[in-house]
């Protein structure tokens, strides 16, 4: 009987491995793309968005304008070049109708680091009966937060995160 309650164990810790471990990013190292080495273009602003490891598993799906830049796993980046000006820049969970909304000018020929993380109250809502869930329902502001970085940080930071595929 023993026997077959570690092998449950084991299968149970399999199937939790394999599910987080496909909620990183998987793609090449930010140094190892194109975005590292070649200059913006004169006529656009590029975005980097970034992500390092926290304790929400899912994906944070960034968005310029209205339009999906993509989806940015744990660990990882995914980028943007766009017109200068102004830019309504959003992230939020696929299936929540919740989003982080800024607004940003961006100039030509600039680079822009935007680490996307989770919003820390957010974590604690569930550990507060019945308050939490009227604070998760009612907080519309979503899962993850944008801020921008300044370059030195973000460069240290992106060091060791993949693109986001």
């Amino acid at each position: 009987m023993a026997h077959f309650r570690n092998a449950r164990t084991l299968f149970r810790l399999a199937v939790v491995l394999l599910f987080f471990g496909g909620c990183s990013a998987s793609g090449p190292r930010f140094a190892e793309t194109h975005f590292a080495t070649e200059p913006v273009p004169h006529d656009k602003a590029r975005i980097v968005f970034y992500r390092d490891s926290d304790i929400n598993f899912r994906a944070a799906t960034v968005a310029i304008d209205g339009t999906i830049v993509g989806a940015v796993a744990q660990n990882g980046f995914v980028v943007a070049e766009v017109p200068a000006g102004e830019h309504k820049i959003s992230a939020w969970v696929r299936g929540f109708f919740q989003e982080f909304v800024t607004h940003m000018t961006l100039e030509a020929g600039n680079t822009y680091y935007m680490r996307v993380s989770q919003r820390i109250e957010r974590s604690f809502y569930p550990m507060i009966p019945i308050v939490g869930t009227v604070g998760l329902l009612a907080d519309t502001k979503g899962e993850f937060q944008i801020e921008l970085m300044p370059e030195s940080t973000a460069l240290q930071q992106l060091r060791d995160l993949q693109l986001s595929e």
